[in-house]
């Protein structure tokens, strides 16, 4: 299989299998003089992502032990800039944090697996 039949196989079962959410990323602001303080962005993009629930347990994630754990399957096409942990994905209405981020490629970055935390659990 070349690099072309892969690209294109990963990129078909993400959008097919996968739904639409919101992804947040959260961009560093610049101080503000004014009112001594650093305003930060929050920027919104929507894609689709295919999520795999996981459970956590001490050999894989064990700070994540008893929370709602999800990793989310992400085409590198669709993101505005390089996944990063503490970014947020809303997937059905719910937001999950972003723990750790996996990247796969092949000759560039094809597809990112983003392991996330539901938010309050």
């Amino acid at each position: 299989m070349t690099y072309n039949n892969f690209a294109a196989a990963a990129t078909r079962l993400i959008k097919s299998a996968g739904k639409e959410c919101e992804y947040k990323t959260l961009t560093q602001g610049i101080y503000d003089y004014d009112t001594a303080s650093v305003t930060n962005t929050e920027t919104s993009t929507t894609l689709v992502a295919y999520k795999k629930s996981i459970v956590a347990n001490q050999y894989k994630f064990p700070n994540l032990i008893g929370k709602e754990v999800a990793e989310f399957y992400v085409l590198n096409a669709d993101l505005p800039a390089v996944p990063k942990a503490q970014d947020k994905i809303v997937y059905e209405g719910t937001e999950f944090d972003i723990q750790q981020v996996v990247e796969y490629r092949v000759v560039e970055v094809l597809h990112y697996v983003l392991t996330a935390v539901k938010v309050g659990s």
